[in-house]
């Protein structure tokens, strides 16, 4: 029995490199993009909660909100 894992990371592999038929630097590219602009996302999210609903200052907010998703992607 496959695990769904091995089918995601399939499926990931698949859609970035187009069906297979785009170039390597493409496929790249694509996965740059796609992890940077979810990386941005939960940056500026957290940064919005930290100050707007917990109150913190925002450059404390800002600080944990930029280092927070960066180990997300480095884990």
């Amino acid at each position: 029995m496959k695990s769904r894992g091995n089918a995601f990371i399939r499926f990931i592999n698949h859609a970035t490199s187009l069906g297979g038929r785009a170039s390597i630097t493409f496929t790249l590219f694509l996965r740059f993009g796609t992890s940077s602009s979810f990386t941005l996302m939960i940056d500026i999210l957290l940064l919005a909660f930290l100050v707007e609903l917990f109150k913190v200052h925002y450059l404390y907010a800002a600080g944990i909100s930029f280092i927070f998703p960066a180990l997300l992607i480095i884990l």
